[in-house]
């Protein structure tokens, strides 16, 4: 990992950002195997997000926010003609309810330790969703915490992909001076000269728009929840632990209203 230092009034500081449970985007995603009902919503939570955005901007093809949904639409592979009907749908008169960003927070007990849990979704039903998520969670033998407990663990940060780089130094200056807070290889087999960008929350669409102006492939780009220290804050299972929140989070797959659950699982 590639580590960057700023100077600052008062010496230097050091911008290093790490993952919440993964360092990897190909990690971030869901599994390709995932059963049938998951992947069938998690289709249905893809064209949900993109008609929430699309509602919220008129249609509007060059809204950020649109255009990261549409992105993660493409990652996990909704068709072509649904990303174009959540997108048409949505800026309807008669279009559905208007739709919530929720947050949950929750410490699950499984062998080996216990793993704390940020739990995103997007709801047209706050009671319905906060029932169905206490549900699930309590069920799997965790408790439900008051929402921003888990703060002194994670951080909302903005993440971006940046793709086919052909000069590493150039786009770690260029993001630095855009205002990115660290900017790391991407190394797996699938994504070869890539690489992660880490952003302030507020700053993200601000570090994309800089990149796409300097003539980078911005790929992907999302805010998502991060450990503020992975070397203390991480939690190692065994086993069977590493089975039981596997089992957990296919079930907040399944969840129509559930889009994302960010754990401290190494």
């Amino acid at each position: 990992m590639r580590q960057f230092f700023l100077p600052k009034a008062q010496g230097q500081i050091m911008l290093t950002r790490h993952f919440a449970g993964h360092s990897k985007w190909s990690n971030i995603r869901h599994k390709k195997g995932a059963k049938d009902k998951a992947r069938a919503s998690i289709l249905g939570k893809a064209s949900r997000a993109i008609a929430a955005a699309s509602k919220a901007c008129g249609g509007d093809l060059t809204n950020l926010r649109l255009q990261s949904c549409i992105a993660h639409a493409k990652a996990v592979q909704l068709p072509k003609d649904r990303i174009e009907e959540a997108i048409t749908k949505a800026t309807k008169a008669n279009s559905d309810q208007d739709l919530i960003n929720l947050r949950f927070d929750a410490m699950m007990a499984f062998d080996g330790g216990k793993v704390a849990c940020v739990i995103t979704a997007l709801s047209d039903n706050r009671n319905r969703t906060t029932q169905n998520v206490r549900h699930l969670v309590t069920k799997d033998g965790g408790e439900l915490l008051p929402t921003d407990n888990l703060a002194y663990l994670f951080v909302q940060v903005g993440l971006i992909m940046v793709e086919n780089v052909k000069d590493e130094d150039e786009l770690f200056e260029c993001a630095l001076e855009a205002g990115a807070d660290n900017v790391e290889e991407e190394n797996s087999e699938e994504s070869e000269n890539s690489f992660l960008v880490t952003t302030d929350e507020k700053d993200l669409w601000h570090v994309v728009t800089s990149l796409r102006g300097s003539g980078y492939e911005v790929a992907q780009f999302e805010h998502r929840y991060i450990l503020q220290d992975l070397e203390h804050g991480g939690v190692e299972l065994s086993e069977e632990g590493e089975e039981q929140l596997g089992s957990f989070l296919e079930k907040m797959d399944e969840n129509e209203d559930v889009t994302n659950v960010f754990h401290n699982a190494m």
